[in-house]
């Protein structure tokens, strides 16, 4: 899964400082917005969406 945010310092703050079990690396990678908007179409969801995948049954867990 990747998180995008908006600043490296915001994110070495939401880890911790790289102190967080699990959470000591916190990588920044540079993008442009044509490089955003290439990755969010091409993005898929982390959890069932119902409407366009409705062949999975109610109450399966995510």
């Amino acid at each position: 899964m990747t998180w995008i945010k908006p600043s490296f310092l915001w994110m070495t703050y939401r880890c911790g400082w790289g102190t967080k079990e699990g959470q000591e690396t916190v990588l920044a990678v540079g993008i442009t917005r044509d490089g955003f908007d290439q990755a969010l179409r091409n993005a898929c969801p982390s959890h069932h969406v119902h409407g366009p995948h409705a062949d999975r049954a109610p109450g399966s867990g995510s």
